[in-house]
């Protein structure tokens, strides 16, 4: 068995991920490199840092992988698929984010934008500094936005985020299944 060596990874607002490498500067330096700010050494990865090629996979707790991948699937219509358990989970308790290692901040005129994209940002299809503009139509600039949020996906089936990159509004359809 090859386990790796994890470094925590601050990577701000409290969100604190595991970076993996071969040994803990390998670690250490991939965690700089991705943005944040290492930290102590903690047991070991899952083997071969969750089958990535730099050996950099994150981990939640107890040394389960983070992969969003497992619960979001792209369709050949560019619509995404969302495990509804997992959607829910997430709803229900934030803090799930927090190993994901995304970082939401807001600008001047209260519009969300996505600071540092983790996995679950790639399997979603956003990209960092995507704005955030409406789910459903709905706006989403002001520090309200993100309760009013949970609300309005709580019983959802499916649901429409409307991002601007690049200064283009981009429309992302999402199913929870």
């Amino acid at each position: 068995m090859n386990l790796e060596v994890g470094v925590e990874c601050h990577v701000g607002l409290g969100i604190t991920k595991v970076q993996c490498g071969p040994d803990a500067n390998i670690a250490a330096f991939n965690c700089s490199e991705g943005g944040g700010l290492p930290g102590d050494v903690v047991p070991h990865c899952q083997e071969d840092g969750g089958g990535d090629e730099a050996g950099s996979g994150t981990t939640m707790g107890s040394g389960a992988t983070w992969d969003p991948l497992t619960f979001v699937e792209l369709e050949s219509t560019g619509t995404r698929v969302i495990d509804r358990a997992a959607f829910e989970l997430i709803l229900d308790d934030l803090s799930l984010l927090e190993a994901d290692a995304t970082v939401l901040r807001t600008k001047d005129d209260g519009t969300w934008f996505i600071a540092f994209a983790g996995e679950l940002c790639e399997a979603l299809g956003l990209e960092r500094f995507d704005e955030l503009a409406a789910v459903n139509g709905k706006d989403l600039s002001g520090l309200g936005a993100m309760p009013e949020l949970y609300d309005l996906l709580q019983g959802q089936g499916t649901f429409e985020l409307t991002i601007v990159r690049g200064g283009e509004r981009v429309l992302q359809s999402y199913r929870l299944e």
